[in-house]
């Protein structure tokens, strides 16, 4: 059985109860620390929350008829594998990580229902391009967009914002610089074959189309993993990383020019983006499970 590590405890609950393994499913950086081991267990609301934790737990492990975890065991990766969708270059802290966790790299595949887009534009007035792509749940803050426009009208720079399907651009119609091209959908896999930087909400998924195809980045976490994952790729010098409470055109424009003109960003982006190449995609994760699994007894054909 696969499942995905959101599921936590209960991917293993059900691998217990019908007598087979598992295989914990990564999208994110693996954890190598449980999660709330740097709580402050002296807190009252740290204490209720291990409480109420644990109470619903027992409630679950009686039902269900399995031993009753640890605290730290219910969000810790479980299975005989754990897939994950990087490289160990990639994952923080990865020396401490064993060898049942498989790092598979990114699956790059290009999307159906990518639409046609002019390429031959990107270099007709500049010889740099830079994407900007938010994501495709955060992507309709018109006043983020202002910003960009305010910050970059007179760069040297060709811009390819892609807006969003449902974002309603019509308000800043009038305010799109010359140096910009805006589309609701941009065909993200090929543009990045196109770009000089990317600027981002750093996302895994496209944080990791990016590095696979070498791209330094301008990263704009606002959720989710979205920080951890810009503040890894800092890290490792394949770009910068902007607080979304405090962005200015001035900040916005010092950040982007830092990274276009300094190799050292595209030079450690490739390093990452080897790593990526290198991990193997989907077939190397389906060879992997198919060729440990093989030798177990316990497995049926």
């Amino acid at each position: 059985m696969i499942f995905d590590s959101l599921m936590g405890w209960g991917g293993t609950i059900i691998a217990e109860k019908l007598g087979i393994p598992a295989v914990c499913s990564i999208a994110s950086f693996a954890f190598v620390e449980p999660l709330g081991t740097e709580q402050d267990e002296n807190r009252k609301d740290v204490k209720e929350l291990y409480e109420a934790t644990m109470k619903l737990t027992r409630q679950l492990a009686d039902e269900f008829q399995v031993r009753v975890p640890a605290i730290d065991e219910i969000a810790r990766h479980e299975g005989r594998l754990k897939l994950v969708y990087t490289s160990r270059h990639f994952q923080p802290q990865a020396e401490k990580l064993d060898d049942s966790f498989i790092f598979a790299g990114p699956s790059i595949v290009p999307r159906q229902d990518a639409p046609p887009f002019p390429f031959e534009q990107l270099r007709a007035r500049h010889q740099q391009t830079v994407y900007i792509a938010m994501g495709t749940i955060l992507n309709k803050d018109l006043d983020f967009y202002k910003l960009c426009f305010d910050a970059f009208q007179d760069l040297p720079v060709t811009f390819v914002l892609s807006s969003g399907k449902h974002t309603d651009m019509e308000p800043l119609m009038d305010r799109i610089p010359a140096n910009f091209i805006v589309q609701p959908y941009v065909p993200q896999l090929e543009m990045l074959q196109h770009a000089d930087a990317f600027i981002t909400h750093a996302g895994m998924n496209s944080t990791s189309e990016a590095l696979y195809y070498n791209v330094p980045l301008m990263m704009i976490p606002l959720t989710s993993d979205q920080p951890l994952v810009a503040k890894r790729v800092q890290e490792l010098g394949a770009g910068i990383t902007l607080d979304k409470n405090n962005l200015t055109p001035a900040a916005l424009r010092a950040a982007l020019v830092e990274v276009l003109g300094n190799p050292a960003y595209r030079q450690q982006a490739q390093v990452i983006g080897e790593s990526l190449r290198q991990a193997g995609g989907y077939k190397r994760a389906a060879d992997v499970i198919t060729n440990y699994f093989a030798w177990l007894p316990s497995v049926r054909p």
